[in-house]
């Protein structure tokens, strides 16, 4: 059986602070994902990580204060995956050798203008829900709504 790896780094805010709290998913390409919350450094340690390679994504944590306002405009933090990139099909790959530590990885979380969304959501029928569980989805070619 291979020896297991190891990734450690940090998440950061946009003024370079280390986030408390900030939650963390890496997710390989043969299956199998890994999440932690980074430490009150900002620190985050995956341990037991087989080789491969892997997309490592932060989300900022719900008590974490939101951006700076940009030329008026409200910003929340968007999810930010490694290196600081908001999309995964741009993100960079870790690459970790079986046994090996990757280190020194850091993440600084990207801000987006924050949106408020409304509306009724309708059945099959035409009638309206009551309290329905919703979600919202990022659209590939706009920015990411929190």
């Amino acid at each position: 059986m291979a020896p297991l790896g190891r990734v450690t780094g940090r998440v950061l805010n946009g003024k370079g602070d280390p986030v408390s709290g900030a939650k963390l998913q890496m997710a390989g390409q043969a299956g199998g994902t890994q999440g932690r919350i980074a430490d009150e450094n900002g620190e985050f340690d995956m341990v037991n990580v087989y080789g491969g390679s892997y997309t490592l994504l932060a989300y900022a944590p719900d008590e974490l204060a939101p951006p700076e306002p940009v030329d008026g405009q409200q910003m929340a933090w968007a999810p930010t995956y490694y290196p600081g990139i908001m999309y995964a099909d741009s993100a960079a790959r870790v690459l970790v050798a079986p046994g090996a530590e990757v280190a020194g990885i850091e993440i600084k979380l990207l801000a987006a203008p924050a949106r408020q969304v409304s509306g009724v959501v309708l059945a099959r029928m035409g009638n309206r829900r009551p309290t329905p569980p919703c979600s919202l989805l990022q659209d590939r070619d706009g920015p990411p709504v929190n």
